[in-house]
């Protein structure tokens, strides 16, 4: 089935998410990580969902779950979740005289029908399996 970015429609999150965000923010900080969770609600333009930002000492990882509605008319809709997921290099916050830290960089997008999919495939990512796609529309077409 192909999906097209105009199909999708902001959603909200079911609040099982917020569980399921909330483990995988623990399982983050069991492995060193300093790890900052925030939820968004849905508006009119952007989806339900969460920032899960993850601190080494080295690096930042940032990834924002979102949560869509894919329109097909007239057979109703069904959910898509998307991460999108950046990292930079960590800036030691006790020197501010320094330069500015450099900024972040997409590393690539995840797009599943169920939220769990979706980061398995940035799990995949993070653990060197798999590679994420370099755009939406890639994500989507991923998708089956």
């Amino acid at each position: 089935m192909r999906v097209d970015r105009r199909q999708l429609r902001p959603h909200t999150a079911d609040p099982s998410v917020r569980n399921r965000a909330l483990q995988l923010a623990d399982s983050w900080r069991e492995t060193g990580l300093a790890v900052d969770l925030v939820e968004y609600m849905v508006s009119a333009t952007d989806p339900g969902g969460y920032v899960l930002t993850g601190r080494s000492q080295s690096s930042v990882i940032s990834c924002r779950c979102q949560v869509w509605l894919y329109r097909r008319w007239p057979w109703g809709g069904r959910s898509i979740w998307t991460v999108v997921v950046s990292v930079r290099a960590a800036h030691p916050a006790a020197d501010v005289r320094g330069p500015p830290p450099p900024p972040a960089r997409q590393a690539g997008f995840a797009a599943a029908w169920e939220h769990d999919a979706a980061w398995e495939i940035v799990q995949g990512w993070i653990d060197g399996t798999a590679p994420l796609s370099p755009t939406l529309a890639d994500a989507l077409l991923t998708l089956q």
